[in-house]
């Protein structure tokens, strides 16, 4: 869908922008179009991210490969972060083992405007909780249930920042999602 490889492009300008990792060289993909898939991916609305090769770093998505690295975790989770400003729907290996080495992203329920938090969803409580675990540290579980630890922990990356637009609001997660992606 070429909306959607534009809506790619300027995902890519923006963290490029804020990787501080110089320019992408490469990306390493398990697909974006697949005619049999179903899924987004169908539709030509869906990419699976394996790793990004920048001038100056990589970030990898391939848990499968390294697992609990601190640093890696914590890369993983600003791209995530990242891609979320864009796409509703980010899963990576908390999801399901199928996503063990790749983040998949699509557009499927936001389209092309912008995104939205819902705590009902458990792929986006996931990135809520991983970026808080690795990127902000804080001692929260990653189960994919918005709880009460898990919105305690949101409150004070929110005070601590500055956000006063609820998380559920457009400006609220973007306003959440971006001082995640610029913790280099």
């Amino acid at each position: 869908d070429p909306a959607f490889a534009a809506l790619l492009q300027q995902w890519a300008g923006e963290w490029v922008a804020a990787a501080g990792l110089g320019a992408l060289v490469e990306v390493s993909t398990y697909g974006a179009y697949v005619d049999k898939c179903p899924s987004w991916h169908s539709a030509g609305r869906a990419f699976d991210i394996a790793e990004l090769i920048h001038e100056n770093g990589t970030v990898s998505c391939r848990y499968d490969q390294w697992g609990d690295d601190p640093a890696r975790l914590r890369a993983y989770w600003r791209l995530a972060a990242s891609l979320s400003t864009r796409f509703t729907y980010t899963l990576g290996y908390p999801y399901n083992q199928a996503h063990h080495n790749h983040l998949h992203i699509d557009n499927g329920v936001n389209g092309y405007e912008a995104p939205s938090y819902d705590a009902d969803s458990a792929a986006q409580t996931a990135v809520v909780q991983g970026v808080l675990r690795h990127v902000f540290g804080a001692d929260v579980t990653l189960t994919g249930t918005f709880d009460d630890g898990t919105r305690e922990a949101v409150r004070a990356v929110q005070r601590e920042h500055g956000i006063v637009d609820r998380l559920a609001t457009p400006n609220g997660w973007r306003a959440f999602l971006d001082v995640a992606v610029a913790r280099g």
